[in-house]
Order: structure tokens, then C-alpha cells, then sequence
């Protein structure tokens, strides 16, 4: 016996004390380190295969929130690349208004330039006055 294992030195102060029988000693340890050794294998290897399972989940965590962290960075991404193009569209669109507000002008300044002719023509220049009244509205 080791006097460096906390068993044997247990074993070895109740030796000299009388407390065990000097030739079953040696049977004795045994048979404890033994049903220790059980003992920590029947509770530790359950710890052990959670510790395992939870370290594997654990690792599944981390890929699924790294993909999800990058999914949020690709559409955070594409999110600004259609805030530039809603952007663009929207000063094309503004431009294209302006153009047609503009054109719009020129037909009312046209339609009020017209000359009253006959009153086959003059009630189809009526129209377009009344066409020039609306249109006007609509510019502002």
C-alpha cells in the first residue's frame, strides 16, 4: 500500500489501530476501489453523455446562429441596395413628372391660343378650353 492514496492511509491508521484484520486488508481495498470504480461509472458516464449531448447541441446552436447572423447581413445588404434603386426610382419618377407637368403647360398655353372659329370648331375648342381648365387643376 501507497501512503500518497487517501485510501490506503485510511487503511493503514486503522490497521494500527486494530480495526481490520491485517491479512484481508489488501482484499478489502480492493473490493472498495473497486465498488468506486462502479460507482463513478454508473454516475458519471450519464454526466458525461449529457455533457456530450450538450456540447453537440451547443455546437448546432452556434452554426445556426452564425447562419442566421449572416442571412441578417445579406438582407440588411440588399435592403440598402433597394433603398439606393427606391432611391433612383423615385427621382426618375419625380423628373419624369416634372417633364409631363411641363408638357402639360405647353398643351394649356396651346389650347388658350386657339382661335374661336365656327361653331363646329368652336365648340370642339370649348372642350379643349374645358380640357385646359381641368388640366390646369391638375398642375396647379
Amino acid at each position: 500500500m501507497s501512503e500518497d492514496d487517501l485510501l490506503d492511509r485510511v487503511l493503514l491508521a486503522a490497521l494500527a489501530e486494530g480495526a481490520l484484520d491485517p491479512e484481508r486488508v489488501a482484499s478489502f481495498a480492493a473490493g472498495l476501489r473497486e465498488r468506486a470504480q462502479r460507482i463513478l461509472d454508473e454516475r458519471l458516464k450519464p454526466v458525461e453523455q449529457r455533457a456530450a449531448a450538450f456540447e453537440r447541441e451547443s455546437r448546432w446552436k452556434q452554426e445556426v446562429i452564425a447562419g442566421i447572423e449572416e442571412e441578417i447581413r445579406r438582407l440588411r445588404a440588399e435592403m440598402e441596395a433597394l433603398g439606393r434603386e427606391g432611391d433612383k426610382a423615385a427621382q426618375a419618377h419625380d423628373r419624369l413628372l416634372a417633364h409631363h407637368r411641363d408638357v402639360l403647360r405647353n398643351v394649356v398655353e396651346v389650347l388658350d391660343a386657339l382661335p374661336r372659329r365656327s361653331s363646329a370648331v368652336s365648340s370642339g375648342v370649348d372642350r379643349l378650353r374645358d380640357l385646359a381648365v381641368a388640366l390646369r387643376k391638375e398642375i396647379g
